[in-house]
């Protein structure tokens, strides 16, 4: 098994543990948790090719900027519409260089999801493992509306 696979399961299994100790807290403290009884609910769907990422039905060009307040679930879909396997992974994180959720390897054609919860304002990175410099995007999570 590989380094990089190794901590990838590592990160997932903290992931699962975190979110396991964060289900038995009450009150406010259970707005950590994706699907919240009062967290607000945003979805997105996007797309990524061999050398973009844009919201579906936009034109490829300028790496989207997708707002949302705190306190919110985000769901995004991707699709791979390139010709090569794309894996898009959330960063956040000081340096948006921490890996929150991942879509996994997705084929030519295949989608997956990524859901996460924002509790607090963050600027959070959306990019493709392989070509990080070239294919990303951003959410932005802010206490005030967009």
């Amino acid at each position: 098994m590989s380094r990089r696979l190794a901590r990838r399961r590592l990160r997932a299994a903290a992931l699962a543990l975190a979110l396991a100790l964060g289900a038995a807290c009450e009150g406010e403290e259970s707005l950590n948790l994706f699907g919240a009884e009062d967290a607000l609910r945003y979805a997105f769907e996007l797309e990524v090719g061999d050398d973009y990422l844009a919201l579906a039905g936009e034109a490829p060009g300028v790496p989207p900027l997708i707002e949302v307040l705190t306190h919110s679930d985000v769901t995004l879909t991707v699709r791979n519409a390139g010709s090569a396997a794309h894996t898009v992974t959330l960063y956040g994180g000081p340096q948006q260089s921490d890996p929150l959720v991942s879509t996994g390897v997705l084929p030519p054609g295949a989608s997956g999801t990524l859901a996460f919860h924002f509790h607090d304002p963050q600027l959070t990175v959306l990019r493709d493992d392989a070509r990080p410099l070239d294919i990303f995007g951003r959410i932005r999570a802010s206490e005030e509306a967009p």
